[in-house]
């Protein structure tokens, strides 16, 4: 099971003259390692927040649809209960939603390009897009079966299940694009791991601007 990233950003959310101007940069010859210090302040506040906040695409790999954690049961019933509870009365609206609600760990989410599965034969499938739903309107995005559906029993196997989901703001939060160069200046200015001064953090510095976003963290089971 894991999270990462196939298509990654074609840009940042801020210019080279936006930092520029903000960490008093003056010479064009500074410009290459600042812009990478840029990216490594917006890698580290995605990090931080659980969050996406260029466009990037993403790949998820689960070992299954269904939440062993929450439903207990043997493995084998996990991978076949559709077939075995498709005509019982645990289907409709006493199915609990948490069994088969997929929560997405990356935020936030625009679109879903495709989920892919292995079969019980160990062949890899294509799910239609018409039998699941994307719920992105909150900021941590779910997916489920549509309605009357139920996701396809996976062969018992690592990464049985493959979601590739387009992550990312419209527009990129000006906390975020602050915290961002916030984050590069301090960089800048102290290019080594450690200090022999004493410095300290500035209140209202950048994990605040970045606390002012958050709805949760996320974490990969």
């Amino acid at each position: 099971m894991g999270l990462h990233i196939i298509v990654p950003p074609d840009a940042e959310p801020v210019s080279i003259e936006e930092a520029a101007a903000h960490c008093r940069v003056v010479s064009q010859a500074d410009y290459a390692r600042l812009l990478a210090m840029v990216s490594a302040a917006r890698e580290w506040c995605e990090s931080y927040l659980g969050q996406q906040l260029v466009t990037a695409t993403y790949r998820w790999t689960i070992d299954r649809f269904i939440n062993l954690y929450i439903y207990q049961s043997s493995l084998w019933t996990q991978q076949v209960w559709p077939w075995i509870w498709n005509q019982t009365n645990l289907i409709g609206n006493r199915l609990p939603n948490a069994w088969y609600t997929l929560w997405v760990p990356r935020s936030p989410v625009k679109s879903i390009v495709q989920i892919k599965y292995y079969d019980l034969d160990g062949n890899l499938q294509t799910l239609d897009p018409s039998t699941y739903l994307l719920d992105n309107n909150g900021l941590q995005a779910r997916i489920t079966p549509a309605f009357g559906l139920y996701w396809p029993p996976t062969q018992m196997r690592m990464d049985a299940a493959q979601i590739d989901l387009v992550c990312g703001y419209d527009t990129v939060p000006e906390a975020a694009r602050l915290a961002i160069c916030m984050l590069a200046a301090a960089w800048f200015d102290q290019r080594e791991a450690v200090s022999f001064d004493n410095p300290t953090e500035v209140p209202m510095g950048v994990k605040s601007l970045l606390d002012s976003m958050a709805v949760g963290r996320y974490v990969l089971l």
